[in-house]
């Protein structure tokens, strides 16, 4: 069952330099200045966000590389603005729009004819902001809109798809939270996908017509293949976004794209059909109850969503993620991972000092403080009860680098945190697990979050009440957990 993660626009283009910076790098480095008034901006961004630098143990070359990486981020996105919207300037002018995407019933209407056609794909489109979700991580995220860009695409050819793609992909968290340029450069690769679609479309069509004399057969495989087209565009733009961002690896954003896009591909393809035929059989208003049928499904599918209070991912999407990245790492595409498992030491203090309300606000803060840490779109953020959360790191497997992350998150979550009542002191116990895919098998995840969670034991022991970590060795003594969940002693017998 495909639930939520139905239909993609890839929200990729936010810019932020912390997305860029890998984590062997340092992040509290000083910035070239040729960048001028864009550098300056974006700095002053991060001071506001107040990023917390790491130490200096990254290797010197990795600033070079992230900020070439940043500049190479600029210039594609400038290139993914001037080839989707010269695109659908000369489709426009050269290729005419299809009339199939014209309505008889809607004749003497401002929906009338092939104009027409594509203003009412585009308000089709438009429902696609209705219902949104994201990928573990949250930096990818999936909408309902691509399908109407497909069907629009088919019945009109690539200058209908292309106008429907740049008018009706946009949703409301564009308008809250992304730069123009990104907004723009998400809404032209779309296009850029409609006119390949629409032209790959048109030569399958044609093609297999006059090969097998079967005019139906050649529309439905050409409906396929061009859905195809459009959905591999549209995602691969998107995906060297997210490399030249996030740092990874190509197998990284292999890897990314497989765990992620492989069942909603297949649903959007299908979906293109379904409202080609809908359309062209029943009538204008059928895509429309489809629209209205697919995103109520959207909303009691049965996938589970983000906990509610800190907007991260519960524990069993962590659990099975996770174990998908254990499976690219046993496969060789990942080189390994890291698990973290962490355990605010004194938040029962808080809870019985103030109330569940002003603990509830102290969680939704160390969550927000969670992702400044760790911003990747491949890291994993949960919560996984109470004041316990879970992160796993794909591709982190540096033990020294990983010391580092946990130390960023203690500090992090150890400044005074604001509540309704005033600043509240959290401190945290953080268990370290680092994996290798060479060597033995890596274990599944829910032995890696056992082991984690036997380091964070280790650590709050360690630190005596004061934050701490542990790296979990299979020399560790097993800790005894009490039913309260705490641990007792270290050395039963002793």
């Amino acid at each position: 069952m495909v639930g939520q993660q139905v239909c993609l626009l890839m929200d990729v283009l936010s810019l932020d330099y912390s997305r860029a910076a890998p984590y062997g790098a340092p992040e509290d480095r000083t910035r070239p200045a040729v960048r001028g008034r864009l550098a300056r901006l974006r700095d002053r961004l991060l001071r506001l966000l107040d990023v917390q630098g790491g130490g200096a143990d990254g290797p010197p070359g990795d600033e070079v590389a992230a900020a070439g990486r940043l500049n190479l981020l600029y210039g594609y996105t400038a290139a993914e603005i001037l080839l989707g919207l010269g695109l659908v300037a000369f489709v426009t002018v050269a290729v005419p729009i299809g009339a199939d995407i014209a309505s008889a019933s809607l004749a003497g209407t401002a929906l009338a004819g092939t104009t027409g056609g594509v203003l009412l794909w585009t308000m089709f489109g438009l429902m696609g902001s209705v219902r949104t979700a994201s990928a573990p991580g949250g930096s990818v995220h999936f909408t309902f809109h691509l399908p109407f860009v497909g069907a629009a695409m088919i019945l009109g050819g690539p200058t209908a798809g292309a106008w429907v793609a740049l008018l009706s992909t946009i949703d409301r968290r564009e308008l809250q939270s992304q730069p123009w340029y990104g907004t723009l450069a998400n809404h032209a690769s779309i296009a850029t996908a409609a006119v390949t679609g629409g032209l790959a479309y048109a030569i399958v069509q044609g093609w297999l017509t006059a090969a097998t004399g079967d005019e139906r057969l050649a529309s439905f495989a050409a409906i396929l293949v061009a859905g195809f087209v459009l959905e591999g565009v549209a995602s691969g733009l998107a995906l060297v976004t997210v490399k030249l961002r996030d740092g990874l690896s190509w197998s990284g954003v292999f890897g990314v794209a497989v765990d992620s896009f492989r069942r909603e591909v297949l649903l959007e393809v299908a979906l293109i059909w379904v409202l080609v035929i809908a359309s062209a059989v029943v009538g204008w208003w059928a895509p429309l109850a489809v629209g209205i049928a697919v995103i109520w499904y959207l909303g009691h599918g049965q996938v589970e969503g983000p906990d509610p209070l800190t907007g991260l991912i519960r524990k069993r999407t962590f659990v099975a993620s996770a174990d998908r990245k254990v499976g690219w790492i046993r496969r060789g595409i990942l080189p390994g991972g890291t698990m973290l498992y962490i355990d605010l030491t004194n938040f029962h203090v808080v809870n019985n000092n103030h109330g569940h309300e002003i603990g509830d606000a102290a969680l939704r803060v160390v969550a927000d403080r969670m992702r400044l840490v760790f911003p990747r779109s491949e890291d994993l953020l949960s919560r996984l009860m109470g004041d316990e959360f879970g992160v796993f790191l794909a591709g982190l497997v540096s033990p020294q680098v990983a010391i580092r992350k946990a130390q960023e998150l203690l500090d992090a979550i150890g400044r005074p945190v604001p509540t309704p009542i005033g600043s509240v002191d959290v401190g945290a116990a953080v268990g370290i697990v680092v994996i290798h895919g060479d060597g033995l098998t890596p274990p599944a995840a829910t032995t890696l979050m056992l082991r984690a969670e036997e380091a964070m034991y280790h650590a709050k022991e360690e630190g005596n009440g004061s934050s701490a970590w542990h790296v979990w060795s299979p020399d560790d003594p097993a800790p005894f957990i009490s039913r309260t969940g705490d641990a007792r002693e270290l050395h039963p017998g002793s």
